[in-house]
């Protein structure tokens, strides 16, 4: 299965429920995630609990690329609208679920990320 590219990923989130639903999930998902995390850190009594408090983190980690390109993402909606073909939604659907493993978007938007070329 091709992995899809984290700013498909965000095109395709914003033309089905907007920019600002998308801007909002996006923060959202990265301060209750962290938040989450320590509060499970002040409560742990037991290894298991850090265990649980490093997934939620790394959830967390997963949205903050998601949060960048919906934020700096300079399209319109008709160019997001045009990744709608129902192979894609198909495709989205199934792969936002990678965003429940922790650290995997993360790492995917690093290898994804432009190059910038140095001039001489």
């Amino acid at each position: 299965m091709k992995i899809i590219r984290i700013q498909n990923l965000v095109a395709i989130d914003r033309a089905i429920h907007g920019k600002k639903i998308v801007l909002l999930e996006n923060l959202g998902a990265v301060l209750f995630c962290f938040g989450l995390g320590i509060y499970i850190i002040n409560q742990a009594k037991y290894v298991n609990a850090i265990w649980m408090a490093l997934s939620f983190w790394g959830i967390g980690f997963n949205y903050i690329p998601l949060f960048i390109y919906s934020v700096s993402k300079k399209s319109n909606l008709s160019s997001d609208s045009k990744l709608l073909s129902k192979e894609s939604k198909k495709r989205y659907t199934i792969q936002s679920l990678f965003l429940l493993v922790p650290f995997l978007v993360f790492i995917i938007a690093v290898i994804q990320r432009p190059r910038r070329t140095v001039k001489e």
